[in-house]
């Protein structure tokens, strides 16, 4: 380790081979954070799912409660494992690469089947296609 003089004390240098963010490539660095903050909105929207069902379930009956229940339920635990993913994709982590690949490729197909009924989703195709490719490309990266 260098170590730099100063006039009160010494202190360590890092070198630039030390730095583990300079193995990972922007891209992943953008698709990991955009992963987290969409994690971090699907929890808050299982969070609300769940609590308007609960207050709509006096107008419309327990149905309505046990179904917003189930639909919030299954957005944070989506929400959990896309924070999780992401981390560890962010972390150039194997696994992480391997769960993001397939909630992408699932995403691509439900846009793929949905493209007849909704125009839309051809950004959400292109989207999938994109990310996916480029994960692909990079998948020597991951350890």
């Amino acid at each position: 380790m260098k170590y730099k003089t100063t006039q009160t004390s010494v202190a360590p240098v890092k070198s630039a081979d030390s730095s583990s963010s300079s193995s990972r490539p922007l891209g992943i660095t953008v698709i990991s954070i955009l992963g987290m903050i969409g994690g971090i909105f699907a929890i808050v929207l299982g969070i609300f799912i769940i609590l308007l069902g609960a207050a709509f379930g006096g107008l419309f009956g327990p149905l309505s409660l046990v179904i917003g229940g189930l639909i919030g339920f299954f957005a944070i635990v989506l929400g959990l494992i896309l924070l999780v993913a992401n981390w560890l994709l962010w972390k150039m982590k194997k696994v992480g690469w391997i769960i993001i690949m397939i909630l992408y490729s699932l995403g691509l197909i439900f846009s793929l089947m949905s493209v007849f009924t909704n125009l839309a989703s051809i950004i959400n195709i292109i989207i999938y296609g994109l990310v996916i490719f480029y994960l692909y490309k990079n998948r020597n990266l991951f350890r």
